[in-house]
């Protein structure tokens, strides 16, 4: 077994290897940077963006301050045709992505941000230019790298940042090559499942009161991934108590047959009830759509109400279930697996059923 420090050879002192020197730097961990050109930040390429999920990493690297002095945020971005009309109104996406992570989405020039990224390695001993790689080969305990200079460097892990014409990349190949001949670097991954289309998915029926969909996740998200609309969210609970649970016990509580089937009639449509009612109630004053504002300014505004509706229609499921459980005269046993005869807990065991609809 090798007794040096563990040591990560890597290829390309592009942002990628920059980035990786800046991590394993403070992580206390042996590195040495393999750059093919005569610079570490030469003028190539144009601007580079940085959005929050960089800019966090990048700031916990210590390299993030240096980085936002010389930066430029976004506020809005919109798209024009060659003649100046709007193609895309513009958000406040950017503007989102501040309130909610404190980094802003920003551009600055390529080169600015590889020569921050170098000057935070402390040894620059560590980065070595002109050191482009021949080959790769990988022994038990090791692996060396042989540049086009005629040098050589051990370590005991290569990474490859070297880009889209990576030289480690084929080094790979050849390697599992030898290894594991016949290895195809021509095929083509091959994908299969249930497709949906313009969101529109599968649906599959599983009762009459429950469905699964095969539709994209992302289709029933919330808006940003954590608000949901005010608009709609407070207005479940009244209509859920309208088209839900009053046809419902106008259905249990009817002394009548055609009223009953009346109101099993209007519950058995609840969710299209529900769904016109709330798409009409927020195209008015009545429940008025904050969602632009909120997102920005006040991006828990719905927790309380959300909180209200499945508090509230939870105490009502459960004094349904206490209801069945005291007023049966049976145990629960005997209400969901009845044993005796079925006319005399049938209607017990609608109760039940029906109250397994309600939760």
């Amino acid at each position: 077994m090798p007794s040096h420090p563990f040591r990560v050879l890597i290829v390309g002192g592009g942002i990628a290897g920059l980035t990786l020197a800046n991590a394993l730097q403070h992580a206390g961990v042996d590195f040495l940077v393999l750059e093919g050109r005569s610079e570490i930040a030469p003028q190539l390429g144009a601007s580079i963006g940085l959005a929050p999920n960089g800019s966090r990493i990048l700031d916990q690297l210590f390299c993030y301050d240096d980085l936002e002095k010389l930066a430029e945020p976004v506020q809005s971005v919109g798209y024009h045709d060659g003649r100046g009309r709007e193609l895309c109104p513009r958000s406040d996406g950017f503007q989102l992505f501040t309130a909610r992570t404190t980094y802003p989405v920003c551009f600055l020039d390529r080169q600015k941000v590889l020569q921050v990224l170098a000057d935070h390695v402390h040894d620059q001993r560590r980065i070595l230019l002109n050191k482009k790689v021949a080959r790769i080969e990988h022994f038990p305990h090791q692996v060396v790298v042989y540049c086009t200079d005629g040098s050589s460097y051990t370590g005991d892990l290569v990474a490859g940042a070297d880009g889209v014409a990576s030289r480690v990349r084929k080094e790979m190949w050849r390697i599992a090559e030898d290894a594991i001949p016949s290895t195809d670097q021509n095929g083509n991954p091959l994908l299969f499942g249930m497709a949906s289309f313009r969101g529109i998915g599968a649906i599959m029926p599983i009762y009459y009161f429950l469905h699964y969909t095969f539709s994209p996740t992302h289709k029933f998200l919330a808006a940003d991934s954590r608000l949901t609309d005010l608009s709609f969210t407070i207005s479940i609970l009244p209509l859920t108590l309208l088209f839900f649970y009053h046809p419902f016990f106008l259905a249990y509580f009817s002394p009548t047959l055609p009223l009953r089937h009346t109101g099993i009639w209007l519950w058995h449509l609840f969710p299209l009830w529900i769904s016109l009612s709330q798409t009409l109630l927020s195209r008015t004053a009545i429940f008025p759509r904050t969602l632009s504002h909120d997102r920005l300014h006040n991006p828990t505004r719905d927790i309380q109400t959300i909180r209200l509706t499945i508090g509230s229609l939870a105490l009502l499921s459960a004094g349904i279930y206490i209801y069945v459980a005291l007023m049966s005269g049976f145990s629960l046993v005997e209400i969901f697996v009845p044993r005796a005869n079925c006319d005399q807990h049938g209607r017990w065991c609608w109760d039940s059923d029906s109250s397994g609809v309600v939760v």
